[in-house]
């Protein structure tokens, strides 16, 4: 790697500083000192930094510990101490300030996580430059794209002194790009085959698919994910003792491809023994006998014994012991090819929840996610409800993400607090439209839907509609909380007018209607409920002058009048009335 410092690096420590030229041989008294060499500090500013005031008797450890305390500030890249007469003279070289940090060509790292990086390591604006930090960076961050598997990747850091000691940092990024992982080579295998081996692992071979997948790029993160879906490959088949005795990379001289190797021992095959349930249980054994779902005999897998720990965590977070712990602790008989397990359970202290907080609603109201809960204050914490809460505020549709996380008390282990951290979304939309048919002419149509109106919950939509033939509005609002049991109501009022015109009603008639409805929903359990609703409509005929017979008979057979006379439009029912 070719370094494009304009300062060259100064290997000095501070450890040297006792072989630095100090001309005092003899211990003498100091009726001043001097600093040399300063920029931007002042003498003052250094000399509260020294061990040594004028007046005090020094000799050659008495400077030499002065030099290291010069050192420990971090200012100064070089530093010499001299002696004449009775003045004693500390030349420096100060560090520069960082006047500006630019970075280029940085794709992958955000610019804000690596500027967040880059002040960790004391580099950023206004900060004293260490020399040593630049090749830390360079290394780092290659390391960085090595693990994605740029091994190409070329990071440079740049110096262009400015006056004032004062120095602008360039960091360049040649980012490269990911090798591909052109073939992978397992060892040792009998009881699997290669091919489904290579199908459980995350990284594959290029193949004319990997062009839209991309599943062939090496990444560091990717093979261990793979080595640890073959390991619980052997696992859940009962190969307890499976072991994986080497994987290896082979880089191409071009750095463009990845040769994987892997050698495993798989031992041989175990079958589940007997399975005890140990500790302070609380309940009877055959209550946690029910939660094992496997037999004695079968085919030992790991996956399953995972499945009976969560399962027995889960019973007793459910029964408030929220911190409970199981440990399970195998037994292995090689001559039976058997695997005992003792799930040793402490369930600990019952836990209760403290508070719930909210974090992250900026517009819906706290009220609209605590009555989502299932889990409340003050009640005992289970997992259950507190899994089924976030599943009820995810079903809202008013959050991108929610994220519910527990936080211990201090001093007070049997509470805990809830922190739902949630991240809202649109939870509205509108449309505007405007179109043409021959049957209608021009339409124009607007919409406004919004499902969490104002932060309430409450749903609200409105449509408008226009065009040469007809009219229509519609509004809608439902409040799925219209009582604090989860009872929905909803209510809507329409208006519908119908023009009459000769090129477009063919019928020589039509329908005005206004009216509304209210429906109610109540929940038979989380996720089923029943519906009911009650609408009312009212609805008008007006004829033309040439309306049907059909039309006309059968208005005046169910309660309507005559029709209209030729050219004009009358309303129907009539009563025994002309137009």
């Amino acid at each position: 790697m070719q370094h494009k410092h304009l300062f060259m690096p100064l290997a000095l420590l501070s450890a040297m500083a006792v072989v630095q030229q100090v001309y005092a041989a003899d211990e003498f008294i100091v009726r001043d000192i001097k600093i040399d060499g300063l920029v931007r500090l002042t003498p003052t500013n250094v000399y509260g930094m020294l061990p040594v005031n004028a007046g005090d008797r020094v000799n050659d450890a008495t400077i030499a510990n002065a030099i290291r305390a010069l050192y420990a500030t971090g200012l100064f890249d070089d530093i010499k101490a001299s002696q004449q007469a009775d003045t004693l003279t500390f030349v420096v070289v100060e560090r520069p300030l960082i006047s500006k940090v630019e970075l280029k060509g940085n794709k992958l790292i955000p610019k804000e996580a690596l500027q967040d990086g880059l002040k960790k390591m004391g580099i950023a604006e206004g900060e004293v430059l260490k020399k040593s930090a630049l090749q830390t960076i360079e290394t780092e961050l290659e390391q960085q794209y090595m693990q994605q598997g740029r091994y190409d990747a070329d990071v440079t850091v740049v110096t262009t002194a400015k006056p004032n000691n004062r120095v602008d940092l360039t960091i360049n990024f040649v980012e490269g790009k990911a090798a591909k992982v052109v073939d992978i080579n397992i060892i040792g295998n009998n009881v699997f085959k290669e091919s489904e081996i290579k199908q459980a692992f995350a990284v594959k071979e290029s193949s004319w698919s990997s062009i839209v997948t991309r599943n062939d790029r090496y990444a560091r993160e990717k093979m261990a994910a793979s080595l640890e879906a073959l390991r619980a490959l052997y696992l859940n088949k009962g190969y307890i003792n499976f072991n994986i005795t080497n994987s290896s990379l082979n880089l191409s001289e071009d750095k463009k491809n990845i040769f994987v190797e892997v050698s495993v021992d798989e031992g041989e095959q175990f079958k589940f023994g007997q399975s005890k349930f140990l500790g302070d249980a609380l309940y009877k054994p055959e209550e946690l006998q029910a939660l094992q779902i496997y037999k004695d005999g079968e085919t030992y897998s790991q996956e399953k014994v995972n499945a009976v720990k969560q399962l027995l965590l889960r019973k007793y977070g459910n029964a408030g012991y929220y911190y409970a712990e199981v440990n399970v602790v195998p037994q292995i008989n090689k001559d039976t090819k058997q695997v005992d397990l003792n799930y040793y359970i402490n369930p600990g202290q019952k836990v209760t929840v403290r508070r719930i907080n909210f974090i992250g609603n900026t517009k819906t109201a706290d009220e609209v996610l605590r009555r989502e809960f299932r889990q409340m204050e003050g009640a005992l914490a289970s997992n259950e409800k507190i899994d089924l809460s976030k599943v009820r505020l995810e079903r809202t549709g008013f959050f991108k993400t929610v994220d519910i996380k527990p936080a211990r008390i201090p001093n007070v282990p049997d509470q805990v607090d809830l922190n739902v951290q949630v991240e809202e979304q649109q939870s509205g939309t509108s449309t505007l439209a405007v179109g043409f048919s021959q049957s209608g002419g021009v339409t124009f149509q607007a919409g406004l839907s919004q499902t969490n109106f104002l932060g309430t919950g409450n749903s609200v939509a409105i449509d408008l509609s226009r065009s040469e033939t007809q009219d229509y509005y519609n509004l809608s609002v439902t409040d799925p909380y219209f009582t604090i049991d989860g009872v929905r109501r909803g209510y809507n009022m329409y208006y519908r007018k119908t023009k009459l015109n000769d090129d477009y009603n063919v019928n020589n008639y039509v329908t005005d209607s206004y009216g509304g409805g209210i429906n109610f929903g109540y929940p038979i359990d989380e996720n089923q409920s029943i519906s009911a609703g009650l609408n009312i409509d009212q609805t008008d005929v007006t004829t033309g002058p040439y309306v049907s017979t059909y039309v006309r008979d059968y208005l005046l057979a169910n309660g309507g009048g005559k029709t209209g006379a030729p050219g004009r439009y009358c309303p129907i029912p009539l009563v025994d009335q002309k137009c």
